[in-house]
């Protein structure tokens, strides 16, 4: 057997693995939310519907509506309710992240790294992605905000699956100083990139999210109709590391490949800067909003 068959073999294997796992119970929810977001016709009725068949995200949403940061005047306790209160897109953007961070709940530390941390860079890049796209390009940023949520997911992957093995390459980036992909690669033959591209494509997200979250830490890779989105993702990352914001050691910093993206998408350093410190204060609002 060759080795590119032993890496797809492998990989097939980790896919069964998710699909059979607590992780692929955000696959409906996500997938459902991501259809809305790419369907303009959607409606808050399609919203209230996925949700309702997700009992607790049901609850946490009401909860959220109920908090002292959105004071109704009068007991939300029905979706529909809660979207009409909050917003649409409000509700959209809380149900995609509160599913989404269902996966990062375990929180054993392993050489350092956590899944609290890791989830909170996931959220400051999809924040600061979002950001870039509504400030810089008017645009929602529906999309990359999704993506950016689930860009890790390949990395969740090989924690649960691959645990021996993942504990091993944390060992040796942190003793070496080595970028954590490369040492996957030397050790899988792929890295969780490209683990969650599979993971992507194996629950049929739209093409833009699968590119963004299989080649998030090569933006120049990608066909030329999604280098906007996969180097915004890209450049939001860079921002956690300047921000210190999570588990940033996950994505290789690399100044040059930053610039170059910059320029590229003609983004200028103060309005990244900019968005830096407003994203930080957005984080914060939602902690106490109980959004995260």
């Amino acid at each position: 057997m060759s080795v590119a068959e032993v890496k797809d073999e492998r990989i097939e294997k980790i896919l069964d693995a998710v699909n059979n796992s607590e992780i692929s119970s955000i696959k409906s929810v996500v997938s459902g939310i991501v259809r809305l977001i790419n369907d303009p016709r959607s409606t808050a009725k399609d919203l209230k519907d996925i949700i309702q068949v997700d009992p607790p995200l049901s609850a946490k949403i009401l909860r959220i509506s109920n908090s002292s940061f959105y004071a109704p005047q009068t007991k939300i306790d029905e979706i529909e309710k809660a979207v009409i209160w909050i917003g649409y897109n409000t509700v959209k953007e809380l149900a995609l992240r509160q599913k989404a961070c269902e996966i990062f709940e375990k929180n054993e530390s392993i050489e350092g790294y956590r899944r609290s941390e890791l989830w909170a860079f996931c959220v400051g890049v999809a924040m600061f992605a979002k950001m870039i796209y509504r400030r810089e390009y008017r645009d929602k940023g529906e999309v990359v905000y999704a993506s950016g949520l689930l860009h890790k997911i390949g990395l969740i992957a090989e924690e649960q699956f691959l645990r021996k093995a993942f504990t091993k390459i944390l060992q040796i980036s942190n003793a070496k100083d080595a970028a954590i992909m490369d040492v996957e690669e030397r050790v899988f033959g792929f890295n969780h990139a490209t683990l969650g591209e599979h993971i992507a494509r194996n629950w049929l997200l739209p093409d833009d999210m699968i590119y963004s979250i299989g080649y998030h830490n090569r933006p120049y890779d990608v066909p030329e109709e999604h280098f906007k989105q996969v180097a915004t993702l890209y450049v939001a990352g860079t921002m956690c590391h300047f921000a210190e914001i999570g588990y940033s050691k996950a994505t290789p910093f690399d100044d040059a490949l930053y610039q170059k993206c910059l320029d590229d998408l003609t983004l200028k350093q103060d309005d990244i800067n900019i968005i830096i410190e407003d994203g930080k204060y957005e984080i914060a609002e939602m902690l106490e909003k109980g959004a995260l």
